[in-house]
């Protein structure tokens, strides 16, 4: 994702300032879907720190918006970082493709 970039006084990395936008789709309570929601909690609180915008979607209360974006299998992840979305599907236990998909390949986690 293409973001605005700020250096600090000291000329240190740049810090990404957009708004990352994602949807997560689950299925109620289902054990693959509970890991899900963890993992990505847990990855927002490290790597976006605050600058997330996040749906959680049930498909089983929601399934008109799962057939919208045509999810056909949970949990599955959207990020929209372009007139296409970026699809990642399981657990999200690994963050690269997430990090890969919200532009921040290869960053540390924010403390």
């Amino acid at each position: 994702m293409a973001g605005s970039t700020q250096k600090d006084k000291a000329g240190s990395e740049p810090e990404t300032t957009d708004r990352v936008r994602m949807a997560l789709f689950v299925t109620g309570e289902e054990r693959n879907s509970q890991a899900a929601r963890m993992n990505l909690a847990r990855f927002c609180e490290n790597y976006l720190a605050g600058r997330v915008d996040l749906e959680i979607i049930d498909v089983l209360e929601n399934h008109r918006k799962a057939l919208e974006w045509r999810v056909l299998l949970t949990p599955v992840l959207l990020v929209f970082n372009s007139e296409r979305p970026t699809r990642i599907t399981g657990t999200l236990q690994d963050p690269e493709p997430v990090l890969a998909a919200v532009g921040l390949h290869g960053s540390e986690p924010v403390l």
